[in-house]
């Protein structure tokens, strides 16, 4: 996996398992323990656990999704594999869910399509926007054409 600004989000005793192996995989990280601290430079990828600050984690997701405008990937980790938490989770902004405990495997795939499906994002945004700024100038030619005649 690339260089990735990762972020891990949630109570602290909560988070201590997944840095570890986080770091045992060789995988730099942040680590949020509460909402003010939420990066306002972005992310590339963020794990938020269920259990979140003082909160309920599903609220802590919809937080960290807000605040990656889109742009970022979000997984959200569980401790049950229950469908009613990964149905709340996948609504509060998750990309994907990871239940605990995973072996590194599991977590390293599960990192890297999540960071490729934000990446993609990124690109179809960037498109979009190219998209736009020609269409805009076409027709700005368009009606001085018009204008001119």
């Amino acid at each position: 996996m690339a260089e990735q600004r990762l972020l891990l989000v949630g109570a602290r005793a909560a988070l201590e398992p997944v840095a570890e192996t986080l770091e045992k995989m060789g995988l730099r990280h942040e680590t949020c323990t509460a909402a003010e601290k939420l990066p306002g430079d972005g992310f590339d990828l963020a794990l938020v656990h269920e259990r979140g600050f003082s909160e309920d984690g599903f609220a802590v997701c919809k937080q960290v999704r807000d605040a990656a405008a889109g742009a970022g990937g979000v997984v959200m980790l569980l401790t049950k594999n229950l469908a009613d938490n990964i149905q709340r989770a996948i609504e509060a902004g998750a990309d994907d869910v990871l239940i605990l405990p995973a072996d590194d495997g599991e977590i390293r795939l599960r990192l890297e399509s999540v960071a490729l499906g934000a990446r993609l994002r990124k690109e179809l945004e960037l498109a979009h926007v190219s998209a736009d700024s020609d269409t805009q100038r076409l027709l700005r030619k368009f009606n001085e054409q018009q204008n001119a005649s």
